[in-house]
């Protein structure tokens, strides 16, 4: 090796020992580079449109499809047959939950397929029901409402749609003669009671037993068949005064500020289902009817949207 050879050599060993320094943050005393901040997670997608809906009458159950626009359309038999007097109904993944008023009231459960279609109901063999008007799906626990004590039952839902464990959720006789609907967001249950006009509310455990019930200060019910919530406010079907009620839901779970939501009257409403500006009122005198709701919780631009026949409950899907 020449000497111009060792020369170059020694150059390229020195760029590379200078480099490797550089990378290490050795020489010079220079501080490390700091590590970049941490990638925030992306925020939780808000929940998809409904493009589905369950209407419940007495003796079917129809499957409606729901346009860009919000309203209802292509309504066809969901597949339920057999049963004559059908009225709440709840949704847990694949398993859909109907109540059926017959001389011997029971739960149905039924499975339902892609197309959102029912099939394999039947009973589900729950026992000592008089008058089960209100459905409630959260997690894997169903919430049944009656009139009879107790006046909420749990219920595990299992993997193939039927219920085992059931017992009192907690909510004392003492609060109503029945309980008309639930409602679960979070770890608060809200439960609408028909004969006293009023909402209790309940912290719910992990074990899904209610504790805690108080009165929610719901003002000016009339009759009130069926409630939904969606962000700070709750809506309340007022059957007896064909309107329904606007609440805001205080940080505490408390209701405030009730009022006419709708300038517009809706004949003998039974059941409210909210997805994001679309709200749905069911009625017993006919049909569906398909507000717009605004910022401040107000319902406009109402139009009736389904068939008019007597309709008792809806649920979203």
């Amino acid at each position: 090796m020449n000497r111009n050879h060792r020369v170059r050599l020694a150059a390229l060993v020195c760029t590379f020992l200078c480099v490797a320094i550089a990378a290490c943050g050795g020489g010079g005393g220079e501080e490390p580079a700091a590590a970049p901040p941490p990638i925030e997670p992306p925020p939780a997608p808000p929940p998809p449109p409904a493009t589905t809906a369950y209407l419940v009458l007495s003796s079917r159950i129809d499957l409606c499809q729901i346009g860009s626009d919000g309203v209802l359309s292509t309504c066809t038999d969901a597949g339920i047959a057999g049963f004559d007097a059908m009225g709440a109904m709840a949704v847990a993944g694949s398993h859909a939950y109907i109540a059926n008023f017959a001389s011997t009231p029971a739960i149905i459960h039924c499975s339902i397929g892609p197309s959102g279609m029912l099939s394999g109901c039947g009973d589900t063999g729950l026992n000592g029901l008089e008058d089960p008007e209100g459905l409630t799906a959260h997690g894997s626990t169903l919430y049944i409402g009656d009139s009879s004590s107790p006046r909420v039952r749990k219920c595990h839902i299992r993997d193939d749609g039927a219920l085992d464990a059931c017992s009192s959720a907690g909510l004392p006789d003492s609060f109503g003669l029945a309980a008309e609907d639930i409602r679960v967001v979070d770890s608060t249950a809200y439960i609408l009671h028909l004969d006293e006009e009023q909402v209790s509310k309940c912290l719910v455990g992990t074990d899904g037993g209610f504790s805690g019930c108080t009165s929610a200060g719901a003002s000016g019910l009339s009759t009130p068949f069926g409630f939904a919530i969606t962000g700070k406010h709750m809506y309340i079907a007022n059957w007896s005064n064909n309107n329904i009620q606007r609440c805001t839901m205080d940080t505490d779970g408390s209701l405030a500020d009730c009022m006419d939501a709708a300038a517009d009257r809706f004949s003998s409403p039974t059941q409210i289902a909210v997805r994001g500006s679309s709200v749905y009122v069911t009625s017993s005198a006919g049909g569906v009817t398909h507000c717009t709701r605004t910022s401040e919780g107000l319902l406009t631009a109402c139009r009736l949207s389904a068939a008019a026949e007597p309709i008792y409950n809806i649920v979203l899907r």
